[in-house]
């Protein structure tokens, strides 16, 4: 069993628009063992407006979502262009589905974007 928390992406967690993202998690299980997401698991994490329009995904299936057996266990990435999206403070949930198709939100919170100030050299 997973352990559902809040979880906010703000201050050096946010994404900075127009450049490239990196995040790395790593969910545990109730007896705080790393999972081993490696095989027969996938995951998905939606950032959303108020409105709930879809912001920004980020998929093992389709992208932006690579999964391991040890800490870092799920890593989030984003290009400079997937990133070049309005700056603000949006909501976010990440689910996680086993290989028996049960999913479970594993975290959820604010998910911050913020302007990026200096020009691109």
């Amino acid at each position: 069993m997973i352990q559902a928390a809040e979880f906010n992406f703000v201050g050096s967690r946010s994404m900075v628009t127009e450049t490239d993202y990196r995040q790395e998690l790593c969910p545990r299980d109730s007896a705080d063992d790393v999972l081993d997401l490696s095989s027969g698991w996938k995951v998905r994490l939606d950032i959303r407006d108020d409105d709930s329009n879809l912001i920004l995904r980020f998929d093992s299936v389709s992208g932006g979502v690579t999964l391991g057996s040890t800490d870092p266990n799920i890593l989030l990435t984003a290009t400079d262009a997937e990133t070049d999206i309005a700056a603000g403070k949006y909501d976010y949930d990440l689910r996680i589905e086993n290989d028996d198709n049960s999913q479970e939100i594993y975290l959820r919170g604010a998910f911050h974007v913020v302007k990026s100030i200096t020009e691109v050299l």
